[in-house]
């Protein structure tokens, strides 16, 4: 929480005023509830920068992309803060390979082309952000060729 709101000020707040929010919020940090805590943050970041603006270099600075490392299961979280460009180039990507009964691994027949029968968006029982993830593969298949991904963690070489 107290990471997060030092992330999130101006670049033009100074290190000293940078210093006294952060030990103001710990203080109180052991004293209150989260959403306590959380609403006390926002009250100190509407007093050092009322107007909400930031500056292109303060977005910029708080833009990107972090890949976390593998879990046990095989998975890894994304998290990202892009701007409307690389969002509108996501959303682009996804909406044919997401869409109901396009891509499911489950169907015999997984549909990475064209239109989806009526039955394989019936029997498409993923939720959308499962359904985005599932797609991924076989929708990225015609631009990103799997041989571009040796060694990669996403795919290690095979051993001799």
């Amino acid at each position: 929480m107290i990471r997060r709101f030092c992330h999130q000020l101006p670049g033009w707040v100074d290190q000293a005023t940078r210093e006294r929010a952060e030990a103001q919020l710990a203080r109180h940090g052991g004293q209150v509830r989260p959403e306590q805590l959380s609403g006390l943050a926002a009250t100190i970041a509407d007093c050092l920068n009322p107007d909400g603006t930031y500056r292109d270099e303060d977005r910029a600075r708080r833009r990107g992309l972090t890949l976390g490392s593998r879990q046990a299961d095989g998975n890894s979280e994304l998290s990202a803060l892009i701007t409307p460009e690389p969002r509108a180039t996501v959303e682009a990507v996804l909406a044919n390979p997401a869409a109901p009964g396009m891509g499911n691994p489950e169907s015999q027949t997984p549909c990475v082309d064209g239109t989806p029968s009526q039955g394989a968006i019936d029997t498409d029982t993923r939720s959308a952000t499962n359904a985005t993830t599932t797609a991924l593969p076989p929708g990225c298949a015609p631009c990103w060729r799997r041989e571009r991904w040796v060694g990669t963690t996403a795919y290690p070489p095979r051993s001799s």
